[in-house]
């Protein structure tokens, strides 16, 4: 994506960092020292004069490379809760940005921290509603529900939502996932896999968002003022950190319900939704934080590597 707007672009190797056995991870410790080099000679040659990381496990060879090459280092941070890979990258950090202040005490003290939120793609406040109701052959008036389980799709909301279609009055746009289409389309009930450029104009059709609680989901259910039922990876699944941004977002959403994924059945489903059909959106939350992170980055362009 990146060479077809016209940014230079170079890859490098990293191994993930996995906190559980696996025999990946013996392959994966040689190679975050090749990617350290590629890292290396790619920073000397592209002469920057900051490195902006987004977290992940190919930023750590990125950021300690830059470090060594005295390049200034900008973090950020999407999850209340730190991954292990920022964490490893913060003690190299100028300054980390944070989506969340909660995240504030989980970094280390003696670096620059600044609350700049998660930036959002500005084109998903660009929803057109009669785009939307074209795009799904919706024709009747009834509210619109949005269930999406993250990129991969989520088998246990989806088989919830199919159990609780009968008992629902509102119309349901579920995006299951690639390969977890479960039932065929009818005239109040439309699935689909995947959803790219269409998703602002689903989103402007939604009166409730059912959602897993990944940073970037609830960065643009927050920007539309969109209420939510949100239902967090179980924590055994995960680090926790699903749960922890859906108990952050609510301290500021007041029309956000949680649903613990271990707790989540048709019954408790069907109650909740009710409860949020009869709450309407609110007013959309401008979303500046990719500014906010271009001010910091900008600090350091005037200045010589």
């Amino acid at each position: 994506m990146i060479p077809e707007i016209g940014v230079k672009f170079k890859g490098v190797q990293t191994g993930k960092l996995r906190r559980y056995f696996s025999f990946k991870n013996f392959v994966d410790f040689f190679r975050l020292p090749i990617g350290f080099v590629q890292s290396y000679f790619a920073l000397l040659g592209f002469k920057p004069n900051v490195v902006f990381s987004k977290g992940g496990y190919v930023g750590i060879p990125v950021v300690y490379a830059a470090k060594l090459l005295k390049i200034p280092v900008v973090l950020h941070e999407s999850d209340v809760l730190p991954g292990l890979a920022n964490k490893l990258a913060s003690k190299k950090a100028d300054v980390i940005c944070m989506s969340y202040i909660e995240s504030k005490d989980l970094l280390p003290r003696n670096i620059k921290k600044v609350v700049t939120g998660n930036p959002v793609r500005e084109f998903i406040t660009k929803g057109d509603r009669d785009r939307g109701f074209k795009f799904c052959g919706l024709k009747n008036d009834l509210p619109v529900i949005l269930v999406m389980g993250g990129s991969q799709g989520a088998k246990h909301i989806n088989e919830a939502i199919i159990e609780a279609l009968p008992n629902i009055n509102a119309n349901i746009i579920h995006i299951t996932g690639k390969g977890k289409k479960i039932m065929d389309n009818t005239d109040q009930y439309k699935s689909y896999e995947y959803i790219n450029k269409e998703l602002p104009d689903l989103y402007a059709i939604s009166r409730v968002v059912i959602s897993r609680a990944g940073a970037n989901s609830l960065a643009e259910i927050a920007a539309l003022g969109l209420p939510s039922i949100l239902i967090p990876i179980a924590k055994a699944a995960s680090r926790g950190e699903q749960t922890i941004n859906a108990q952050a977002h609510k301290k500021t959403h007041s029309n956000t319900w949680i649903i613990a994924d271990e707790e989540l059945t048709t019954e408790k489903l069907e109650e909740v939704i009710l409860f949020a059909l009869n709450k309407d959106p609110k007013k959309h939350t401008p979303n500046n934080a990719a500014e906010k992170i271009l001010e910091i980055l900008e600090e350091y362009i005037d200045e010589k590597p």
